[in-house]
């Protein structure tokens, strides 16, 4: 057990299969769970713990004046540093702007979070933040209030590490506040934890990396005889560049099924681009059978690895942090196909399946989509080893352990 009985779990959301795992890890771990999340929980999901306790933070009493005259010196001094520390401010004074009212929010948020957690009388607190966005500065400003009394960890991605990916002033704005006061940052990957230590080296002896991971749900029913089948798993949009799957298969000259399971992002022009080429393979491919499943929840998709022989999953994003989706796919043995992008090397490897360049040649791709058809790769055999590459890296009640002893005992 965790030296603190009681946890604060800060969520973008619960609608994801690893949010929803790491809930039921945090609720089997610690005596409460206050969950503090900025959409709405499901019923189904708060009922299967008594200990978990759903915290809703509205802005009804919300006054920026009164908190920036509250905090008036603080504010001036971190606004005129992070204007200084990047000329590119200047040129999207908006964004900046944008910016500070973050930082206000942030500040009404660590108020409230005060408020609601002493109303519940919860002590030995360990305050924890899914991602290393504003819930995180919000938990840092907690922690600079008290003094740094607080243990205050958060858990870092892909989007929330990597700053060259966030639009026009490539940086993430107060992340030298977050450094300074966030107890411990724990990358799910060991490349994130990488970059961040070599941008920050002044926080590094905070920053450590832990996999998240996955639950064995079964092997995956492979029949070699069966049509060579791949699935790709992402929500349609421009990171994960779907459209260039067709493209890909264009040069396929042997039967072949694709099937995508993803909504689209209605708004994304990548959108346009995947139908358009879809176009263009039904007219020119007829060996290629496309099947786009849409969006289903978790349970369906294990449900549809469970039951259905698939041959490769295939990633093309040009970036990622460390994809759950390739980790369900390895618990079922299905070897993988990636970009190498992100952390995706810790996952996808010669045990595994095989990488792929960022800035790839579509016909090149297909060349090596077919020698893996016949390759031992495609064989019962391989799977095997793939599904023991997955307990021993993405097993998530083993990383799980490994993350509170890493980041909450040894504190």
């Amino acid at each position: 057990m965790p030296k603190y009985s009681n946890v604060a779990f800060f969520v973008d959301d619960l609608n994801s299969s690893f949010t929803i795992n790491e809930l039921n890890k945090l609720a089997s771990s610690f005596k409460t769970v206050s969950l503090f999340s900025t959409s709405p929980v499901s019923a189904s999901v708060l009922s299967k713990h008594s200990n978990v306790s759903n915290i809703e933070i509205n802005f009804k009493e919300y006054s920026p004046g009164k908190i920036v005259f509250g905090n008036f010196g603080f504010l001036f001094q971190s606004i005129i540093k992070e204007f200084f520390l990047s000329s590119k401010y200047l040129f999207h004074l908006n964004l900046f702007k944008q910016k500070i009212s973050e930082l206000v929010r942030s500040i009404y948020l660590a108020d409230e979070v005060t408020k609601k957690l002493s109303a519940n009388n919860t002590q030995e607190t360990l305050y924890y933040s899914f991602w290393f966005n504003q819930w995180a500065t919000v938990l840092a400003f907690l922690n600079k209030k008290k003094q740094g009394s607080e243990n205050c960890i958060t858990r870092a991605h892909g989007i929330d590490i990597y700053e060259e990916r966030i639009p026009y002033i490539h940086r993430i704005a107060f992340r030298w506040f977050q450094l300074k006061y966030i107890t411990n940052v724990c990358s799910v990957s060991h490349k994130g934890a990488s970059y961040l230590k070599n941008k920050y080296p002044y926080y590094q002896t905070k920053i450590s990396s832990v996999y998240l991971g996955t639950n064995y749900s079964g092997i995956n029913p492979f029949n070699e005889k069966n049509t060579f089948t791949i699935v790709s798993c992402a929500k349609i949009r421009n990171l994960k560049r779907i459209h260039l799957i067709p493209e890909i298969l264009l040069h396929i000259d042997f039967p072949i099924n694709w099937i995508h399971i993803g909504d689209e992002d209605k708004t994304d022009p990548d959108v346009q681009l995947l139908h358009l080429n879809l176009s263009v393979l039904q007219k020119n491919k007829p060996n290629v059978t496309i099947r786009l499943l849409g969006n289903l929840d978790n349970k369906e998709v294990l449900k549809f690895y469970e039951n259905n022989s698939i041959n490769l999953f295939v990633s093309v994003s040009k970036t990622e942090g460390l994809p759950v989706s390739m980790m369900e796919a390895l618990s079922f043995g299905i070897p993988i196909m990636a970009t190498d992008v992100g952390g995706c090397s810790e996952i996808v490897n010669q045990q595994t399946g095989f990488l792929i360049s960022k800035e790839f040649d579509p016909q090149e791709i297909a060349k090596q989509i077919k020698a893996f058809s016949i390759s031992e790769k495609n064989k019962d055999a391989f799977r095997i080893h793939a599904v023991e590459y997955w307990k021993n890296h993405f097993n998530s009640t083993d990383n799980f352990n490994q993350f509170l002893k890493k980041n909450i005992q040894s504190n």
